[in-house]
């Protein structure tokens, strides 16, 4: 069975060999501005006015470097893709998604709201001063001790996910003597299900609102809806959106509930990320070349996004007579991916006879787990100007044979030392990361040619500090 392995392996392997002279397939994103990025007269990488080879330098690698005026402009652009809707509209950052307290921060300053998950998340934002009516709290797990903030609070809502949280609400706001707003998650045909939320088709989502109607301190005025993450495809919330329509029509008739808040969460692709599922990933992995980037052109503009959503909850309203609901949002990725990049130092150069392998001493999958599934560009950030000319398998610094983030990038030809630039680390990349070995990595942000330090590196001690000796 073993050799039957290898030999499959070795086979897929010589094909995707055989197909890539034949095809020739791009291998990068060439196009700098789509991170809002340049390069200086030193040929290094510029992030915010900033050298890259210059900050790596100052504060060490790996780093993460927040892009702040892309950070800025990313929400605005989001924020007013959606102007066409009258009913109302509200942007709730997605903390999961990069829980930077100096990133949140600039959000916030800029009126984003904050969608939280978990106890941390609801405590960060209230620590960070998010006024009580602009938290959304989501997720499977609220624990009792949390529910027992965000009730008494006030916070803007509470989504259920499971029937318990109706029973488990319940008593914290009797107890309390609150009447928390809550919505109920539901889940239409289309998108993700599994362990969250309520199905609409099996008539669990309505016996949900049914028992919310019928229980004491809870309002019930929302429904919320997240359909996936890195979706291309405006189809799959505009289905979403027309059985949801349907859905807010049924509770209304049958149970006297008025939907005032709708909530269509996240999930928006951006266009220089690209997902490695299925097939995919089993011919990168197996294969060895490839992935090739994905094409920003094939990915939707958040403008598109917006107006399909936005037409398809207008027809809604007018096919069955629906008040319109405020909208709500809760952008992550589409928000911060582009705006964060990290940054890691080759440490050591290791040849085979079939390729070179590059390994990345302080920064593997233990700091950037989501570039192992998906595809993430790379520069070499100290030398811009060179020629891409050589594939490199990307190695980490951890002992085990897992920690490799690229099976094979196409780079110029690397030494010792250079800074290598990994782009789209604003999503998923700080809640990912753990110390496994090597302590987690520094933010700073750049803004117009300085930096300041957003979360110092973490030290021996951090990593042992709750330890009992």
């Amino acid at each position: 069975m073993g050799l039957l392995l290898r030999l499959t392996k070795r086979a897929v392997s010589m094909f995707a060999r055989f197909i890539l002279r034949l095809k020739k397939p791009r291998q990068c994103l060439s196009d700098l501005s789509i991170w809002d990025v340049g390069v200086n007269e030193r040929k290094h990488l510029v992030v915010g006015g900033c050298d890259c080879h210059d900050l790596a330098k100052e504060y060490g690698t790996p780093l993460h470097v927040v892009n702040q005026s892309r950070l800025i402009a990313n929400f605005h652009d989001f924020r007013n893709s959606f102007k066409a809707y009258d009913g109302g509209v509200e942007v709730y950052y997605s903390y999961k998604t990069n829980p930077v307290s100096g990133v949140l921060s600039l959000l916030h300053q800029q009126g984003a709201g904050a969608e939280v998950i978990s106890s941390f998340e609801l405590w960060l934002a209230l620590k960070l001063g998010v006024p009580p009516g602009k938290i959304i709290y989501n997720g499977p797990f609220k624990s009792d001790e949390s529910l027992q903030v965000a009730i008494d609070k006030e916070i803007k809502l509470l989504h259920i996910d499971s029937f318990d949280e109706i029973d488990r609400i319940r008593a914290v706001a009797k107890g309390l003597g609150k009447v928390p707003q809550v919505g109920i998650r539901v889940c239409s045909d289309v998108g993700w299900t599994h362990q969250l939320g309520l199905k609409i088709s099996s008539g669990e989502a309505f016996e949900a609102y049914r028992k919310c109607a019928a229980t004491e301190n809870l309002r019930v005025c929302a429904l919320h809806l997240h359909l996936g993450t890195s979706l291309r495809n405006p189809q799959i919330y505009t289905a979403a959106v027309d059985a949801v329509c349907a859905f807010m029509k049924d509770i209304r008739d049958k149970l006297g509930i008025e939907i005032e808040y709708l909530d269509v969460g996240g999930g928006f692709a951006v266009p220089s990320v690209g997902h490695l599922g299925g097939y995919k990933a089993r011919f990168y992995r197996w294969g060895g070349y490839g992935p090739p980037p994905p094409n920003p052109g094939d990915c939707p503009t958040m403008e598109t996004f917006a107006r399909n959503i936005v037409e398809h909850i207008d027809e809604g309203c007018r096919k069955f007579n629906l008040a319109k609901p405020t909208l709500l949002l809760e952008p992550g990725r589409a928000i911060t991916s582009s705006a964060q990049i990290l940054l890691v130092k080759v440490s050591t150069i290791k040849r085979d006879r079939e390729r070179v392998k590059a390994i990345i001493a302080d920064g593997g999958i233990n700091i950037a787990y989501p570039a192992t599934g998906e595809y993430h560009e790379v520069w070499l950030a100290s030398r811009m100007n060179e020629e891409r000319e050589q594939f490199y398998s990307i190695s980490g610094p951890l002992c085990t044979p897992a920690d490799r983030v690229y099976v094979q990038k196409m780079l110029p030809r690397i030494q010792r030392g250079d800074i290598l630039a990994i782009m789209d680390s604003g999503a998923y990349f700080i809640p990912f990361s753990n110390n496994f070995s090597f302590p987690r990595p520094a933010v700073v942000n750049a803004f117009e040619g300085r930096h300041r330090l957003l979360r110092q590196r973490e030290a021996f001690e951090d990593m042992v500090g709750k330890d009992k000796h």
